[in-house]
Formats: C-alpha cells, structure tokens, sequence
C-alpha cells in the first residue's frame, strides 16, 4: 500500500484510539451526598396525668375524714339507761379491756369524787374508771369523745403520763341532767397498749358526781 493511502488510515486509527481512551479514562461527575436532615424535636410535650385516679383520690380523702371508733360505750340518746345501775358498792375502780369486757352493760352509771360518802342507795357509781386498749397500729390524732352531764370536772390521764382536765363549760353540761359533749383531742398513740383513766377533780364543782350519755375513742 502506498504512503498516500496508509496515511489516512493511521490517522484514522489514531483518532479512534485517542477517543476510546478519552471515553474510557472519564469518570461520571459525582452526585453529593444528601445532607442529613437533623432530628426536629416534637413541638407538643407528652401530657402528664392531671391527677391520680378517681377510685385512689376519692377513697383516700373518704378514710382521712372519716373518724374510726375504736371503742363506744353507751349512745348519745340522752340517757344513762344502757350503764350499770348497781353492783359497784364498794368497788372504787372499775376496769375493763377494749374488746374483751368494755360493754355498756357493765359500765357503771356515774363517777363519783367520793362514793362511800353517798347514801346506800348509790351503787351505780364509782371513784376511778380505767380502760385498757391495744392499739393494731400507729394512729396521728386521737379524740376521746365525753358525753355526760353535770357541773364537775373530769380529770383524764393517758398512760399514766399525760393529764387533761375536761370542765362543764367544755362540754356544755350542768346539774339537773343537763348533758354536754366534748371531743379531747389526746394527739398521737403509738402501737400497742395504752390505759384511759377517768377521775372526778376535788374542784369543788358540781354535788361531786355525774352520770355518762356516752364514751367514745375516735381515730382521726
């Protein structure tokens, strides 16, 4: 072949192999990555419960206002007709157990400053009442509910220990059956026994005795 004719052709050729490797060699334009989107916080928060359930509330506020008897003795009927009306001549104390023998029944009519100075006729009455009681569980506030009449004093001892003085005037009561009550707030009990002594104080006030309505130990 001649010169005229070859010369075209690798020119030719050498075209073509500069194009291949010019195809071969360029590379696809890269796509950047998508930027990482960055967690939004919510806009509302969570709601919490407003208040605990309805069952829970209403039964918790029912037990803390509602007040547990822990012994009753007698009715407030205005009347001592339920006590004892005799067999405590010659007996100055009376004593009973919560739960064992505090019965209205039993209970004496009337306490009394001085017994043995009344007349034969008076054996529903006594110089000294003491109630023992075993309380299950701690308790924050106790109230010792006397109903009775008369003008004098009772004197309250809790344990020994701690003396309350509870007047007419306390209670609203007076001579001639006139009949008052009173809560004596005795504050917290621990668990455990604990005595209630009840006296008459040597004050002077009243003919020196009284008859019960009714007794009564509340838990608040």
């Amino acid at each position: 072949m001649s010169l005229k004719k070859l010369l075209p052709r690798m020119i030719g050729l050498t075209l073509v192999m500069l194009l291949l490797a010019a195809c071969g060699t360029s590379q696809p334009a890269s796509t950047p990555d998508p930027p990482t989107p960055t967690p939004i916080p919510p806009t509302n928060t969570p709601l919490l419960p407003t208040a605990t359930p309805a069952i829970e509330s209403s039964d918790k506020g029912k037990l803390e206002s509602q007040p547990v008897t822990l012994f009753a003795i007698g009715r407030e009927n205005n009347s001592d007709g339920e006590f004892a009306a005799r067999g405590f001549r010659g007996h100055p104390e009376y004593t009973c157990r919560v739960g064992v023998d505090c019965l209205t029944e039993a209970f004496p009519a009337s306490l009394c400053r001085t017994p043995e100075s009344h007349a034969a006729s008076y054996d529903d009455e006594v110089k000294r009442i003491t109630i023992t009681l075993t309380l299950d569980q701690d308790y924050g506030e106790l109230a010792l509910r006397l109903v009775r009449a008369g003008a004098e004093t009772t004197v309250v001892t809790v344990d020994g220990q701690q003396t309350y003085l509870v007047t007419n005037t306390m209670l609203g009561s007076n001579e001639g059956w006139v009949v008052g009550a009173y809560d004596l707030m005795l504050g917290a009990l621990k668990k455990g026994t604990h005595t209630i002594q009840m006296t008459v104080a040597d004050d002077g006030k009243g003919n020196g005795h009284y008859g019960w309505d009714a007794l009564a130990l509340l838990a608040r």
